[in-house]
């Protein structure tokens, strides 16, 4: 028996330990590999439809095939459980990634050049775990869609470290996840877009704006070319007489002019070297004082540290030492450059300006070759090759420094921030969680429980547990991480007193609950009111307010009061604080509408008392109203057309059918009343009191119809007589004034006509459309009114027509002196003829019948204005001839006068005299040429001309002046220094002797004379003290 059963179960089971025991590799289950389903986006592994939690992506399917549409782009979505393959050095969902796109790319329907694939596999054993890639056709790239884009969003949504990422969609939502990651793609397409767009439009307006600058560079040579012509002209002669001037004073004044070239040439340029010098210490003082900020605030603190750093803090302290370090370097590299260049600069002299420009070079155009070996020794061991080599200009310097110090000076900050940062946030968190542990004591005073704060309270001290590990080698996560962790435990205790202060509250609610079943006692305690205005029997009725009408039950509204307040404990008791606030707030809601209720109810009772004896009261005024309507009614159906009046019938049709059912509705409303159907009672009656008012109003309505269509016809009548009588006096009207009356007029008095006998015949029937006649006659009047006008209109546009012909002719006529002026030119004197002639045909145009005036009024207008202008030419022509015949005769004068001036002139130097310039005159040949040519432009009529050529004559002879005073100052400065060489000569022939006489007289005697200086060096130094792209693995 034992061993059958050893046969029948024993040996099954061992053999099923030993199949799950050596099961081979091949038995374990792979990552989910759909195959590709034409027109379908969206793959969910199936172990995933029912796993724990779940995955619902309900709806991506739509979203994934409506933002494809939007550029073409095939997006597909698939989630699998992660299986058991290998893990190589790629994340592991890119790895299946490229399995499954190889699978795919081959399939019938796949578009390899516009598909994107989001691929995300959950962690087998931990479902918060997950690990995401991207696939994007390479194609996309030239719409601006890559690999490196797409998976930067991928990371935007679902990296989250800690929680540390407030827009992160998973685990949670990969629904959201993939919609989002489709959205954002189609974003990059638009934005890649819509830059090309900007670009094109860029380069359109670059090409334009060259074609421009093409066009006026053109012009500015065009100009440039003929300014060239004249100087050189210009310097033709000036170079002729500076010749003459050589041959007559020779060398010496040469020599004079040459030092002087060169000493003005030496001054220019120091000046302008200095201006740049200047400019240049304007810009390194702001990246001076930066650094000097620098090491004041963070180079101890760079200093101090100690120890290897790790992730965001090791890359923040390498950050802030390179840009410090390079930033230091350069700038001492600036120092030691600007200053040289300024000593090169003023030790330069006139003989050397070729120094100034090379130290100009030094500071403008040079390469500066910046190492780590320019950073000052002091700081050389903390920025140890952090420093690159780089070579560039001063100005390419300058612009990257003020990166370079808020690089540094932001990472330097943060960290600085980050190591206090973290230690004050341990001990605030520290005090907190003795709060909570505070608080726990008055939840159990209040008969609540820790409970629903337990799990974020664990998070909290998982929280705290990592910050610190973390404190000493990656300061700046730490920080991060404690922040957080701050922010829960504050999060805590605010929700532990905020529930305590909740159920503290709801003594107050259950007061206002007490309160209102009181006063709802209270009326039910108090008699019944049966007053009704013809009395109601209240035999065998209830004495006391019943209170109990459907609407109208208080005990309703306070019975929710009592079943929310249940739930406000019952939701506090599980940490839902928001949900249980709002079943507090109502709960005091339905008690305080139990309170209102009862008002509500009375206050009804109230009004059906007062109200019905108004009711009655309009039931019998519109029964009084109901005969004088009838008689309107048939006057309307007698005497008028009956579109002219539709619905008034229906109107009185109404109130008979009001005042024959108001008793009845009146019953109504008094057998609620008895009932204590208050509520019930109000609305009957408000009804019938409605319906009586749209009654009684609907009667006036029909009164008012018949008085209107009565008043219309009157009016129609007497228009249409007037407007007879105003078209026979039209008809005289336009016979007085034919000529001047426009052809357009005349046709339009002859088509009114007609349309007057016609409406003095509609007018005359006793039934028509009397709404129709009395709006047609209004026209017919407006009509005639304006052809009246028009008739005015005209002969006074032909007055006034003849009026400014008459003015306008005889300033033509007066204008003619003008042009007998002896300067007026000849296009002054044609433009006057053709004004003449056009003055001349204006007789003979109002001489046309029926013209349009208007239209010749603006011709004469036209005349004038040219008048105007022609009047204007010729007086600017006789001022341009008189000004340019004076600019001649002055010319002449000034041309004359230097011709004629004497330079002779005497000296006397050192006790010597001698006179000079008795040969010497100015040479005004280059001024009389310009002089005639002044003369001849003047004959031509060229008047502009003659003026410039007359300016140009004048200068030239005061060049010639100034040419021959300089020749004189020459020649007697020349004099003085042969005077002064001859007495020095003879000074030194003098000395020698003198020398030579007290050397004979002593024999041994000497002396000698110099001077010497110590060496030393100036400088300036500074330093200071002290294909698939995957990720989010698992």
């Amino acid at each position: 028996m034992i061993k059958r059963l050893q046969r029948t179960i024993l040996l099954p089971l061992i053999m099923l330990v030993m199949l799950v025991g050596f099961a081979p590799a091949s038995f374990a289950a792979s990552t989910y590999m759909p195959k590709f389903q034409p027109g379908q986006n969206v793959y969910l592994d199936p172990l995933l439809d029912g796993a724990s939690p779940g995955v619902n992506l309900d709806g991506l399917e739509q979203k994934l095939d409506d933002a494809g549409r939007k550029h073409n782009i095939d997006f597909y979505f698939v989630m699998a459980l992660k299986g058991s393959e290998a893990k190589t050095n790629q994340p592991f969902s890119q790895d299946r990634l490229d399995e499954l796109y190889g699978k795919w790319s081959g399939a019938k329907g796949f578009n390899v050049s516009r598909s994107v694939i989001i691929y995300v596999v959950r962690l087998d054993t931990d479902w918060t775990k997950s690990s995401y890639a991207v696939n994007v056709s390479p194609g996309l790239a030239q719409e601006g869609l890559t690999g490196d884009s797409a998976f930067s969003i991928l990371d935007k949504y679902g990296k989250n470290p800690n929680g540390s990422n407030p827009n992160a969609l998973l685990p949670r939502a990969p629904r959201d996840f993939g919609a989002t990651i489709a959205a954002e793609s189609n974003a990059l397409v638009d934005a890649f877009a819509a830059r090309k767009v900007r670009e094109a439009e860029l380069a359109k307006q670059e090409a334009e704006r060259q074609r421009l600058a093409e066009i006026q560079r053109q012009k500015d040579e065009e100009a440039a070319r003929l300014r060239r012509i004249e100087e050189e002209k210009a310097a033709a002669e000036r170079n002729a007489a500076i010749a003459s001037f050589v041959k007559v004073f020779g060398g010496p004044i040469l020599i004079i002019v040459i030092l002087l070239f060169m000493f003005v040439r030496f001054r220019s340029a120091q000046t302008k070297a200095r201006a740049i010098i200047k400019e240049r210490k304007s810009k390194l003082e702001p990246a001076f004082n930066n650094y000097l900020q620098l090491e004041a605030d963070y180079l101890s603190f760079l200093q101090s540290l100690s120890g290897n750093f790790v992730g965001r803090s090791r890359q923040s302290i390498d950050q802030a030492k390179t840009a410090y370090g390079t930033l230091s370097a350069r700038v001492r590299k600036v120092v030691e450059t600007v200053e040289g260049a300024e000593k090169e600069i003023e030790a330069a002299n006139m003989f050397s300006v070729g120094r100034i420009h090379a130290a100009v070079a030094k500071v403008t155009t040079a390469k500066l070759t910046v190492t780590g070996d320019d950073v000052p020794l002091a700081q050389r061991d903390l920025f140890s090759g952090v420093v690159s080599e780089s070579t560039m200009t001063l100005e390419e310097i300058f612009a990257e420094m003020q990166a370079l110090f808020d690089t540094a000076k932001s990472n330097c900050a943060d960290f600085m921030q980050a190591f206090k940062g973290a230690e004050q946030n341990k001990k605030d968190i520290e005090a907190l969680v003795g709060k909570v542990e505070a608080l726990k004591t008055e939840l159990v005073k209040r008969s609540l429980v820790f409970d629903p704060f337990q799990p974020r309270y664990a998070d909290v001290s998982r929280g705290r547990d990592e910050f610190m590990a973390l404190m000493v080698s990656d300061p700046l996560t730490a920080y991060t991480k404690s922040e957080t962790v701050e922010r829960a435990v504050e999060a805590i205790e605010a929700d532990m007193r905020r529930a305590i202060e909740l159920k503290d509250s709801l003594v107050e609610t259950e007061r206002k609950i007490i309160a209102a079943q009181g006063k709802i006692d209270q009326a039910r305690g108090k008699d019944a009111d049966y007053t009704y205005v013809d009395g109601i029997d209240t035999a065998g009725r209830p004495s006391k307010n019943l209170l109990n009408e459907k609407g109208g039950n208080p005990d309703v509204p306070l019975g929710a009061s009592r079943e929310k307040l249940n739930t406000c404990l019952q939701l506090l008791l599980e940490g839902k604080l928001s949900e249980a606030l709002k079943a507090k707030q109502g709960a005091e809601a339905s008690a305080d509408e139990a309170v209102r209720l009862i008002d509500t109810v009375l206050t009804a009772r109230a009004f059906v008392q007062k109200e019905v004896v108004s009711v009655i009261e309009r039931l019998r005024k519109l029964r009084d109203e109901l005969p004088a309507s009838d008689n309107a009614l048939a006057a309307l159906r007698g005497e008028f057309l009956e579109k002219n009046f539709e619905g008034e019938p229906a109107k009185v049709t109404f109130a008979h059918r009001v005042a024959d059912t108001t008793d009845g509705e009146l019953a109504k409303v008094k057998q609620a009343f008895a009932e204590q159907r208050y509520l019930a009672a109000r609305a009957e009656l408000e009804e019938s009191g409605s319906e009586l008012d749209m009654a009684r109003n609907g009667l006036v309505e029909v009164a008012s119809r018949l008085a209107k269509l009565q008043e219309l016809r009157s009016h129609a009548r007497d228009t249409v007589k007037a407007a007879e009588q105003r078209a026979n006096a039209l008809s005289r009207k336009i016979r007085e004034n034919s000529f001047t009356t426009s052809q357009a007029t005349d046709e339009a008095f002859s088509a009114i006509l007609p349309r007057v006998s016609e409406q003095r015949s509609d007018v005359g029937r006793d039934v028509t459309d009397w709404v129709a006649a009395a709006a047609q006659s209004d026209r017919l009047t407006a009509d005639l009114k304006g052809l009246d006008t028009a008739i005015d209109t005209q002969r006074q546009a032909y007055d006034n027509a003849k009026r400014r012909a008459g003015e306008v002719v005889s300033k033509v006529n007066s204008a003619a002196s003008t042009f007998k002026q002896q300067y007026v030119r000849d296009a002054a004197e044609r433009s006057y003829a053709q004004v003449v002639e056009r003055a001349g045909q204006l007789d003979g145009a109002l001489k046309v019948q029926k013209s349009d005036w208007n239209a010749l009024a603006g011709k004469v207008e036209n005349i004038e204005a040219s008048l105007r202008e022609a009047v204007r030419q010729a007086n600017a022509d006789q001022a341009a001839g008189e000004r340019a015949r004076a600019d001649i005769e002055s010319a002449g004068g000034t041309v004359r006068s230097i011709d004629n001036k004497s330079y002779y002139k005497s000296a006397s130097h050192r006790g010597r005299s001698n006179s000079f310039g008795s040969g010497v005159s100015a040479n005004v040949s280059s001024a009389r040429s310009s002089l005639s040519r002044a003369e001849a432009e003047f004959r031509n009529g060229n008047y502009e001309n003659a003026s410039r050529e007359a300016a140009r004559a004048a200068e030239a002879a005061r060049d010639a002046d100034r040419i021959a005073i300089a020749a004189v100052a020459a020649a007697i400065s020349s004099w003085e220094s042969s005077v002064n060489s001859e007495i020095r000569r003879a000074e030194e022939a003098a000395e020698a002797a003198e020398r030579s006489r007290r050397s004979s007289e002593s024999s041994s005697s000497s002396y000698g004379g110099g001077f010497s200086g110590g060496g030393g060096s100036v400088g300036s130094d500074f330093s200071g003290g002290g294909g698939s792209k995957g990720g989010g693995d698992f």
